[in-house]
């Protein structure tokens, strides 16, 4: 008696490490890695465009962060939301066709006014999906510029794309928060070398830290598909200023 309850502890316990296993890697190499950047199916159909903001927005930090240091020209670009602003860092010499991409949109006013759609604790804050796929479709697609040294870590700005196409992005960009946990810098991890990582903030990171507070809802992504990453509050972007 005493060796099949041993039998069927042991299964049990064989069984509950594979299930765990089999979470973990969901969130690391599927469900949570970088954003299909065009395809419907992986985003809500759409997003409310005239939610009006919901925080007041907290003045910036003074104290800055220290640049990478194999980067070297950099394009000052300040984001601004109703969390605060930031002010980031942008390396042309490290992806020059998508820093001229997301300038040339920013002073075009595409960033104004523009809600986050997706948004993971730990992990990042996305931007730039249009409401209308049809104007999305007529955005012209940048080549994939990716880093060998640059990785993934907090305040880091980089672009959304299909995972079938490493040169499909357009205009949805994503800023990486502070991980929180272990499962998180290893799903951050996973972008390294897949998404093109074109700057970083360098002042109002505690912005950024109100923003991954703000708590999320389930949501469809993928065929058939949920992710808890629907923002619970709105999450504004207001616009995007380039310091000449």
């Amino acid at each position: 008696m005493s060796r099949r309850i041993g039998i069927v502890l042991l299964c049990g316990a064989a069984v509950g490490l594979l299930v765990g296993c089999y979470k973990e890697s969901r969130r690391a190499g599927g469900a949570f890695t970088w954003d299909e950047e065009v395809e419907p199916t992986s985003q809500p159909a759409s997003m409310p465009a005239d939610a009006a903001p919901t925080a007041a927005a907290p003045s910036a930090s003074s104290a800055p962060v220290g640049p990478a240091e194999d980067v070297g020209r950099k394009i000052r670009a300040v984001i601004e939301t109703n969390f605060g602003h930031m002010e980031a860092e942008l390396w042309p010499d490290q992806a020059p066709e998508t820093v001229a991409n997301f300038v040339k949109l920013a002073k075009a006013g595409f960033y104004e006014n523009i809600e986050c759609h997706r948004m993971i604790p730990g992990f990042i804050v996305q931007f730039g999906k249009l409401a209308d796929p049809a104007k999305a479709r007529q955005l012209e697609p940048i080549k994939g510029e990716f880093s060998e040294t640059l990785k993934h870590e907090a305040g880091t700005l980089s672009m959304a794309r299909r995972p079938s196409d490493p040169d499909s992005a357009t205009c949805q960009f994503f800023i990486c928060f502070k991980p929180t946990k272990e499962i998180d810098r290893r799903a951050l991890a996973t972008l390294d070398g897949k998404s093109a990582i074109f700057g970083k903030v360098v002042r109002g990171l505690e912005a950024l830290d109100e923003i991954a507070a703000v708590p999320t809802t389930t949501q469809p992504r993928g065929p058939g598909g949920t992710e808890p990453s629907k923002p619970a509050r709105t999450i504004l972007l207001r616009a995007v200023r380039i310091v000449d």
